[in-house]
């Protein structure tokens, strides 16, 4: 449904903020639980949707913890750019194999993906969801909205291009790191408007 993505990146942007409090020794352990929680979940068959709280847990603390890692905007674009030419390079090798509908999907793929069936029928990978979360926290700083943006403009933009062109199945992180790019110069914009 065109529209619905922008609004779960802005979801997962909420989530995130509250974990920025957390020491990052403490966001490790959650990832590492998170991950045992996936693992021991796929073994024993667990199924939708209680695939998707994992999901959000690995997908949020993941992010943080990215985030923390890389110092500067510009080590975090890089990284943004070098997951964007392998998310291309992924679909490109995978558009070729045939769609899976939700029968045929087992419990060990759905930890990998953040799914919502019935009339919205969203799906979104774990490594988008940790990529908005980074994005959220690389931005917040004083609650400004502008950490809401980047998920939410890559997504609309993302959800534009298929609207126009009908192709789906793309690669979206491309979609997040230019939201990423147009909000640290909105961020930068509103901080020059500021100092003068």
């Amino acid at each position: 449904m065109f529209g619905i993505d922008p609004l779960f990146a802005l979801l997962f942007s909420f989530i995130a903020i509250p974990f920025r409090r957390l020491e990052s020794k403490t966001l490790l352990i959650l990832l590492i639980l998170g991950v045992l929680g996936a693992t021991v979940g796929s073994l024993a068959q667990v199924s939708y949707p209680w695939t998707d709280a994992v999901v959000l847990w690995i997908g949020v603390s993941a992010g943080i913890c990215i985030s923390r890692f890389f110092k500067s905007y510009r080590g975090f674009i890089l990284f943004l750019i070098a997951l964007s030419m392998l998310d291309v390079v992924q679909v490109l090798l995978t558009s070729a194999s045939p769609a899976r509908g939700k029968e045929a999907v087992g419990s060990a793929l759905m930890f990998g993906n953040f799914v919502i069936y019935g009339t919205l029928n969203f799906k979104i990978g774990i490594i988008d969801i940790a990529i908005i979360c980074a994005m959220t926290d690389k931005l917040t700083s004083n609650g400004k909205v502008v950490s809401l943006l980047p998920g939410f403009i890559g997504l609309l933009v993302a959800d534009m291009f298929v609207f126009l062109t009908g192709h789906g199945g793309i690669p979206l992180i491309p979609f997040l790191t230019s939201g990423f790019c147009v909000s640290v110069l909105v961020k930068r914009t509103e901080g020059r408007s500021h100092a003068m």
